[in-house]
C-alpha cells in the first residue's frame, strides 16, 4: 500500500489537523501537511532519538491506546528512515574508500569526500575542509561545499577562530546553538573577516560540527559542517560519522603524500642519473674542472663559485670576483659543516658544498642562497663535488709526477760540473751564474703516510711556489719533506726569503694542526756546492725537529750542535744520564750546581754569587760531585765530558 495514501486516510480518520516530520524525502509533500485548516484542538508531540520530532494536533483528546498507535506508527517511520540514512551513509563511505585507491588528484578526492559527508548527514547544509601547510605554518581552506569558493582565500593561524582552536586542541566538538558558535568564533584577523563576511550562510548556522583530521595522532587539518535547516539538528552520532569521513580524508592525504614522495624520488633519481652521465662524459673526455663547473652553472641557473684550497685555483661565474680573504674565511667556516650547509660571508647568505678527499677539505662549491636551496640542487652540487674530487685526484697524480721529475732533475744537476749544471738549470728557471743560492728543507711532522698527508704536502708546495715565485725557485717533495733551491742576489734578499718561509711555516702549522720544521743552508755561488748546502739545510731541519723548534733554523747558527746531529736520541740521552742521574739521587741540588759551575766557565767565585751560597759550600758540593761521578775537574778529558753533558742538557737535545 502507498505510504502517503495510508497516512492521508489515517490522519483524516483521527481528525489530525497538522503534523511536522523531521524527514525531507520526496514521499513527504511538505514540511507542514495541513489536513483541516482553522481547526483548533489538542497538540501532541513524539520524539525519537535525536533526529525525529513528530508534532500533530487533533480536535479531541486521544486515548492511551490511540497515542500508542501513533507512537508505534511514527517509530516504524523513524526506523525505516534511519535505515535509509545509514545505508546512504555507508554508501558514501564506500564511495570515498573506492575513490582513495584511484589515481584521482588529492584535492578533487578530498572535495568529493566532503561532498559525501554533507549528503550523508541530514542536518548538514555546507562544509569546509582546512589543511595545515607545514612550510607556511598556516591553516588553508582547500575545499568547500555549498559555499562561495572565495572563502578559500582565508588563511588561519593556529588558535584563530573555530578551525584554529580545534586544530590546536585536536578533539572533535559539537555546537548545538548559535550562541556556542559565536562564543568560539573570536580572535579572527581583519583580513579573514573581510573574506568571510559576504558569505551569509556562515552567519545563519544554528549548529556546527568540527572534527580534526589526524595522521598518526598528528593533526593535519579540520572539517567543519554547518547546519542551517531549522527542522534538523546535529547529534553525537553525526560527530562519529564525521570522524569516519575524517579518517577517509587522512587516508587520502597519507596516500597522496606517499605518491608524491615516490614521484619526487623517481624524479630525483632520474635527474641524478642524468647529471652523473653528463659529468662522467666530461670527465672521460678530459674536459677538466672548468667544463664541469660551467655545466653545473647552466643546470643550477645560479651564481656559482668554485675554489680549490690545495692549488689555489678559482672559477667564478659572478663578474664581481671574491678575494683571498673571502676564501680564507670560507675555509674556516666549512670545517664546521663538512656535509654542506648554509654559511654567512660578508653579510650575504651562501650554500657551501665542501669537496673532500680522505677527510681533508680540498675545495668547495659555493652558491648564493637568496632563497632556500632545493633538495635537487643540493644533489646536483653533491654529484659535482664527487666528480671534481676525482678530477683533483688526477691533478694530484700529475703533481706527483711533476715532483718526481724535479727530484730526478735535481739529482742530475748535483752530479755534473757547474757549467753544465747552470745550463741545465736555466731550462727550468731564470738562473744567472753570478747569483748566490741557498737550499731550504721543510718537513711536516706526520705519523704515517696517507692521501691526506700527500694533499697537505701539495698544498704547502703550491703555497711556497706562490710565495717565492719572484725569486725563481726550484723545488721537489717526497713523503713529508720539501727541498727548495732558492737563488738570491744579496744578503737583504736572503733575509727576506728566510722571513717569508718562517711566516709560511707558522701559518701552516696552525692550518695542518701539526708542527712544521725548516732548515736553511749557508749561501754559495758555485753549483758544485749544491749537495753540501742541501746537507746543511737537512741538518738544520733535523735539529729543529729534534728540539721541536718550529722557527726556521739556519745552519750557520748550529755551531757545535752539528757534531751531535748524527747521534741517535738514545745515545745522547744515555750520555747525559751518566752525569745527571747519580746527582739527582742526592738531596742537595748538585745537578743545578754543576750546570751553574760549567756555565760560569768553572769560576768558583762567579758560581757562588750566582747560586747565592758561600764559596766554601760550593767547594763542598763540587767535591761531592767529583766523588759521586768518580771524575776530576782538573782532568781535561773529564771536564770536557762534563761540559758536553751540560751543554746537551741545556740545549734540550734529548
Amino acid at each position: 500500500m502507498d505510504l502517503q495514501l495510508f497516512f492521508s486516510r489515517t490522519l483524516k480518520k483521527f481528525q489530525i489537523s497538522k503534523f511536522s516530520l523531521g524527514f525531507k524525502e520526496d514521499w513527504q509533500p511538505s514540511i507542514e501537511w495541513i489536513v483541516q485548516e482553522e481547526l483548533q484542538g489538542k497538540r501532541y508531540s513524539f520524539y525519537y532519538a535525536e533526529t525525529l520530532t513528530v508534532l500533530f494536533e487533533v480536535n479531541k483528546s486521544l486515548t492511551e491506546e490511540e497515542l500508542a498507535y501513533f507512537q508505534d506508527l511514527f517509530e516504524i517511520i523513524f526506523i525505516k528512515k534511519s535505515v535509509y540514512y545509514k545505508e546512504n551513509e555507508i554508501q558514501k563511505l564506500q564511495e570515498g574508500l573506492q575513490a582513495i585507491v584511484t589515481n584521482e588528484k588529492v584535492e578533487s578526492l578530498l572535495e568529493n569526500i566532503l561532498q559525501n559527508a554533507v549528503v550523508a548527514i541530514p542536518a548538514a547544509s555546507t562544509g569546509i575542509l582546512t589543511l595545515y601547510n607545514e612550510q607556511t605554518k598556516i591553516l588553508e581552506n582547500i575545499a568547500t561545499v555549498g559555499l562561495n569558493k572565495k572563502i578559500r582565500h582565508a588563511k588561519f593561524q593556529i588558535g584563530e577562530a573555530i578551525v584554529g582552536k580545534i586544530f590546536a586542541e585536536g578533539e572533535s566538538k559539537l555546537f548545538t546553538n548559535r550562541a556556542e558558535i559565536v562564543q568560539y568564533f573570536n580572535d579572527v584577523s581583519e583580513k579573514n573577516l573581510a573574506i568571510l563576511a559576504p558569505e551569509e550562510k556562515l552567519y545563519q548556522s544554528s549548529g556546527l560540527i568540527a572534527v580534526p583530521i589526524k595522521l598518526s595522532e598528528k593533526t593535519v587539518g579540520v572539517i567543519l559542517l554547518h547546519q542551517q535547516k531549522k527542522q534538523w539538528s546535529f547529534s553525537e552520532l553525526d560527530v562519529k560519522t564525521m570522524e569516519h569521513f575524517a579518517s577517509q580524508m587522512a587516508l587520502a592525504i597519507f596516500n597522496a603524500r606517499i605518491y608524491q614522495q615516490l614521484q619526487e624520488r623517481e624524479n630525483y633519481l632520474s635527474i641524478r642519473n642524468q647529471i652523473h652521465d653528463t659529468l662522467m662524459s666530461l670527465s672521460l673526455s678530459n674536459k677538466g674542472i672548468p667544463a664541469i663547473v660551467k655545466e653545473i652553472q647552466s643546470i643550477l641557473q645560479m651564481t656559482l663559485i668554485y675554489y680549490d684550497f690545495i692549488y689555489y685555483e678559482e672559477i667564478q661565474t659572478n663578474p664581481s670576483k671574491r678575494d683571498d680573504k673571502f676564501f680564507d674565511e670560507l675555509f674556516k667556516k666549512i670545517q664546521v659543516y663538512p656535509e654542506g650547509d648554509y654559511v654567512e660571508m660578508e653579510g650575504e647568505a651562501f650554500y657551501a658544498q665542501p669537496i673532500i678527499l680522505d677527510h681533508f677539505i680540498i675545495a668547495a662549491l659555493v652558491v648564493e642562497a637568496k632563497q632556500e636551496i632545493s633538495e635537487t640542487n643540493r644533489m646536483v652540487l653533491e654529484q659535482c663535488a664527487m666528480m671534481i674530487s676525482n678530477e683533483i685526484l688526477k691533478k694530484q697524480s700529475l703533481m706527483d709526477r711533476y715532483l718526481k721529475h724535479n727530484q730526478e732533475f735535481f739529482h742530475r744537476i748535483s752530479s755534473v760540473p757547474s757549467t753544465e749544471a747552470i745550463q741545465l738549470l736555466n731550462q727550468k728557471i731564470d738562473y744567472h751564474f753570478n747569483q748566490s743560492f741557498c737550499m731550504i728543507v721543510v718537513m711536516i711532522a706526520q705519523e704515517k703516510h696517507s692521501i691526506s698527508s700527500e694533499l697537505e704536502l701539495h698544498k704547502l708546495i703550491v703555497a711556497i711556489e706562490k710565495q717565492l715565485r719572484d725569486y725563481g725557485i726550484f723545488l721537489f717533495g717526497t713523503n713529508n719533506q720539501i727541498t727548495i733551491f732558492v737563488p738570491y742576489n744579496d744578503w737583504v734578499e736572503f733575509k727576506t726569503i728566510k722571513k717569508e718561509i718562517s711566516t709560511l711555516i707558522s701559518n701552516f702549522s696552525i692550518f695542518f694542526r701539526v708542527p712544521l720544521y725548516a732548515g736553511i743552508s749557508t749561501g754559495q755561488r758555485d753549483l758544485a756546492y749544491i749537495k753540501k748546502l742541501t746537507d746543511e739545510a737537512q741538518k738544520a731541519c733535523d735539529y729543529g725537529a729534534r728540539n721541536q723548534n718550529t722557527s726556521v733554523i739556519s745552519y750557520d747558527s748550529l755551531g757545535i750542535n752539528t757534531l751531535f746531529l748524527t747521534q741517535s736520541k738514545e745515545y745522547i740521552e744515555s750520555f747525559i744520564n751518566e752525569i745527571f742521574d747519580p746527582l739527582s739521587q742526592e738531596r742537595n741540588d748538585l745537578a743545578n750546581t754543576l750546570r751553574a759551575y760549567v756555565a760560569c766557565n768553572t769560576s768558583p767565585k762567579e758560581t757562588a754569587n750566582q747560586l747565592f751560597i758561600h764559596i766554601n759550600t760550593l767547594y763542598q758540593r763540587l767535591g761531592k760531585i767529583e766523588k759521586i761521578l768518580n771524575l776530576s775537574f782538573d782532568n781535561r778529558e773529564h771536564l770536557l765530558r762534563i761540559q758536553l753533558a751540560c751543554y746537551l742538557y741545556d740545549n734540550h737535545l734529548i
